[in-house]
C-alpha cells in the first residue's frame, strides 16, 4: 500500500521514472528489452502513472494501449512484438538472424515513438 503523494512530488517522481526508462531504453541493445521499455513509457504517457511489469505482459499492454494509439503506431508495436517472439522461439539460426535484421530496422522507430510521441500528446 502506497501513500498518495502530493501533486508536485508525484509529478517529480513520474518525471524521474520516465527519464530513467528513457535512459535504460537508449542503452539497451536487445530488441525485446527496448520494446518492453517503450511500452512502459507509452503507458506512463497515456495514463500518467508508473507501471512496473515484466516482459511477459508486453502483448497485453500493447493491446490495452490500442485505443489511445494511432493505428500505424499500434501496428509497428504489434509487428515488433511478433518478431521478438519469433526470434526468441525459433531454433533455426538463419531465421533468427533474419528476424534480428528486421528488428534492427524497427527498433529506432519504436524508440522514437516512445520518446517523441508522448511529448506531443502532453503538449496538446
Amino acid at each position: 500500500m502506497l501513500k498518495k503523494l502530493e501533486k508536485k512530488r508525484e509529478r517529480t517522481v513520474i518525471s524521474e521514472h520516465r527519464q530513467s526508462l528513457i535512459l535504460q531504453m537508449n542503452e539497451s541493445t536487445e530488441a525485446a528489452l527496448t520494446l518492453h521499455l517503450a511500452v512502459l513509457l507509452l503507458f506512463q504517457a497515456n495514463h500518467n502513472s508508473m507501471l512496473h511489469a515484466s516482459g511477459k505482459f508486453v502483448p497485453q499492454l500493447i493491446n490495452f494501449l490500442r485505443p489511445v494509439l494511432e493505428p500505424n503506431t499500434f501496428a509497428l508495436l504489434h509487428n515488433c512484438q511478433e518478431l521478438v517472439m519469433k526470434q526468441l522461439t525459433t531454433k533455426d539460426d538463419d531465421e533468427r538472424d533474419l528476424f534480428e535484421k528486421q528488428l534492427q530496422e524497427m527498433i529506432p522507430k519504436v524508440k522514437e515513438i516512445a520518446v517523441i510521441l508522448p511529448k506531443k500528446q502532453t503538449s496538446e
